[in-house]
């Protein structure tokens, strides 16, 4: 949690702290404080004010700056700032949510729920599926043994195959794992195009045609895709 007045932080952390799965909450007032903490710790999650203590730098640089060595943390922006500027430029920061303050506390828990990751993606493991394996120290993809170049965008898009492994992902819900659940903008999203992108590289890594489409649901990791679900 990442807020300069400390009444709202210990507010917001004390209401965080009564979900089951939530052990600690760190604080941080600044951008630099928080950047030193991601940088000896690994987190799940973040709830950053736009508006921080140190006026040089604020939530949405240090949201950026996240992002470039964290690309899958989820990311909420907390703020009293309601203006549409606002919430454009949280939206080109790559943020998960936005939660305009004042809030109601069960408002905040239900988001929050929703972008905890599962007990699966915060395992230390590989996640492995045949010769395909995913390694989230360094965020990376491989292929028996071979990492396979993907840009953070179709990384995003074939952890959640992975996640989901021979399960039918429907379009609306991966343009919301992609994008998150609003755009300001109303700018086009086209799942296809990035299947298409990510099934290429797949390809050139040997590991082709493992995800299929589902005429009239959606798309899904599979082995063998001469085999229906």
């Amino acid at each position: 949690m990442v807020e300069d007045e400390k009444l709202t932080a210990d507010m917001v952390r004390s209401i965080i702290l009564t979900l089951p799965s939530v052990r600690h909450v760190d604080l941080s007032r600044d951008y630099q404080d928080a950047l030193e903490k991601f940088s000896g710790k690994t987190y799940h999650m973040a709830l950053i004010d736009i508006g921080l203590a140190n006026k040089t730098r604020n939530g949405l640089d240090l949201c950026r700056a996240i992002r470039e060595k964290n690309p899958h943390i989820p990311l909420i922006m907390l703020t009293a700032d309601t203006s549409f500027e606002s919430l454009k430029k949280a939206f080109d920061a790559t943020v998960n949510d936005y939660i305009k303050k004042p809030f109601f506390a069960q408002e905040l828990l239900l988001r929050v729920q929703r972008w905890l990751p599962t007990q699966e993606s915060r395992h230390p493991e590989p996640i492995e599926y045949h010769t395909l394996s995913y390694h989230g120290h360094n965020n990376e993809f491989y292929c028996e043994g071979q990492k396979i170049p993907l840009t953070k965008k179709n990384k995003t898009l074939l952890l959640l195959f992975l996640q989901h492994r021979e399960k039918i992902l429907a379009p609306d819900f991966l343009e919301e794992r992609l994008w998150g659940d609003y755009d300001p903008l109303g700018n086009k999203r086209n799942v296809r195009s990035n299947i298409q992108i990510l099934r290429l590289a797949l390809k050139k890594a040997q590991c082709d045609r493992w995800i299929i489409t589902v005429r009239g649901e959606g798309y899904m990791l599979k082995k063998d895709p001469s085999q229906t679900p």
